[in-house]
């Protein structure tokens, strides 16, 4: 991925490429050990103690979290602060388990099987909205509802949680398993690091899937509120230390953030899932994506609806041709006065969720959509 300086707009503020200093510091995840580990494990980041110089306009990047800064190179102007922004790149990790991955789908595809035509298997992707119940995204974002349905998408009316907030509900998604069944097995406690626990992405890596898990609120995301997490990187790509480096710089009050820079969080967030996306398809390995987005809803029983635009053109524009998309929330809304109502009671046990299945698999398994639409009532 390369990172492009827009001078279109430099020149517009009355600078150049030789009136402004640009540099960049990176975000990494600093490790531990499974063996030697305290209750931080997934909390702790590392900017990088120099920072990298930007000298032309177009650079080549190789790491996948950064923050830019830009100031006046001259005086009276040095001081001037003219551009601070992270950025999140979909960078194919280059650790041995990618690129084992990598290689096993090229060799695949090069196969000399003609009457076995081949057919790389489907994405899985995974867009998560926290608190957002069947109703309230019928109510609050219309033009994401219509998107789906024009997609064929299928709505499961039926779909119920299993259990009071997001862990218990998305651990039975994930693992086919309760809350009280791995804290038998794999989750003793909170402070019990979750690197055991069968997760589905562990599945998809097995079967030499490149694996993503995105998250927009680490301080509330789903493994590690009030837990210890992970130990080690649970997926390939894996964006909470980026956005655990922007709460470090920004810090809040809350537990989420509104916007990164002059973009939403779900603007930034977006763009990197699409990003990632095309960069699996660029490299020809199948990707299973987890993402979830706690900020949009999960404080507003109203908040869908300032993101509905922008959900509705991330799918107009996504490439679904080989993707198998679930688009879903966990619970409904939990807090305040409409929780006090009949509907309200209702609406928390009815999530919302859709499943799109690609024509790839509809003409493979001809059987598949009619009994989706059966078991959806």
């Amino acid at each position: 991925m390369n990172l492009i300086i827009n001078v279109s707009s430099l020149a517009e503020s009355g600078y150049s490429m030789g009136t402004v200093t640009c540099c960049y510091y990176t975000i990494t995840r600093v490790e531990q050990s499974i063996n030697n580990y305290d209750s931080k494990a997934d909390e702790r980041v590392r900017y990088s103690s120099t920072c990298s110089p930007l000298e032309v306009v177009v650079n080549r990047m190789t790491s996948p979290f950064i923050r830019v800064h830009c100031r006046g190179k001259y005086w009276p102007l040095s001081s001037d602060v003219l551009y601070r922004q992270f950025h999140a790149f979909a960078v194919s990790p280059d650790e041995p388990k990618v690129q084992s991955k990598i290689r096993y789908w090229k060799r695949k595809s090069q196969r000399k099987e003609p009457e076995i035509p081949f057919q790389k298997p489907p994405n899985v992707v995974i867009i998560g909205i926290d608190s957002m119940s069947r109703l309230s995204f019928h109510r609050t974002m219309p033009k994401t509802r219509a998107m789906l349905e024009g997609l064929g998408a299928v709505e499961m009316l039926g779909y119920t949680k299993v259990g009071e907030n997001t862990l218990p509900n998305i651990m039975a998604a994930l693992s086919g398993y309760l809350e009280a069944n791995l804290r038998d097995s794999c989750f003793f406690d909170n402070d019990t690091p979750q690197d055991e626990c069968p997760y589905l992405w562990k599945r998809f890596s097995r079967a030499n899937y490149m694996t993503a898990f995105i998250e927009d609120a680490p301080l509330l995301a789903i493994f590690h509120y009030l837990k210890t997490g992970f130990v080690k990187q649970p997926t390939d790509i894996y964006l909470r230390p980026f956005m655990l480096g922007v709460y470090q710089h920004e810090p809040t009050p809350y537990f989420t953030i509104d916007c990164i820079g002059t973009e939403s969080v779900d603007e930034v967030i977006l763009r990197y899932i699409a990003n990632v996306m095309k960069m699996a398809t660029d490299i020809d390995v199948p990707l299973f994506l987890l993402s979830w987005m706690t900020n949009l809803a999960h404080g507003s029983l109203v908040g869908g609806k300032y993101a509905d635009e922008l959900y509705a053109d991330f799918l107009k524009n996504l490439d679904l041709n080989n993707t198998l998309l679930f688009f879903m929330s966990d619970h409904g809304y939990r807090f305040g006065s409409i929780r006090q109502t009949f509907a309200g009671w209702y609406e928390d046990k009815l999530p919302n969720f859709w499943v799109y299945l690609p024509q790839t698999l509809g003409t493979k398994h001809s059987d598949w959509l009619p009994t989706l639409k059966t078991n959806s009532m």
